[in-house]
């Protein structure tokens, strides 16, 4: 989900609710990463602004990361009741962004729960989460 290639920017309350993500994510198109997240937030052609609310969602053997945030800027992006089991990271930060997570349980990570290299981001806990959010770390 995203903004990008000159895309209008979105407005209002986007929600997505109630799904489940199995095997997801995909390995990287000539672009130095990895791979791109279950869930993967790209703002290349205008910042992401409006709120956009992620739960009940099960992802489940993600390739890489479970999330994704990449390119420009984000804010009021709110997950809650996100489970995760099985992948990389559940959150890769390649963005500067703010979120807020509630509810949001990790098992089976590999690496890390959060992957950031110095992007100013902030990650706002409101609790519930466990097996991820204090896991922060920069591997290249």
């Amino acid at each position: 989900m995203g903004t990008r290639f000159n895309s209008v920017s979105l407005s209002g309350t986007t929600t997505i609710a109630r799904n489940t993500l199995i095997r997801t994510g995909s390995t990287g198109y000539n672009n130095g990463y990895k791979g791109y997240g279950a869930i993967w937030l790209v703002s290349d052609s205008i910042p992401i602004t409006t709120p956009i609310n992620f739960s009940d969602i099960i992802i489940q053997d993600s390739f890489y990361q479970a999330i994704q945030f990449y390119q420009s800027s984000m804010s009021n992006l709110f997950f809650k009741n996100i489970t995760v089991d099985t992948a990389d990271f559940v959150l890769e930060e390649k963005v500067q962004a703010t979120s807020t997570f509630s509810d949001t349980n990790a098992k089976n990570i590999k690496v890390a729960g959060i992957l950031n290299c110095g992007i100013p981001c902030t990650v706002n806990n409101e609790g519930g989460n466990s097996g991820w959010i204090t896991d922060i770390r920069c591997v290249q």
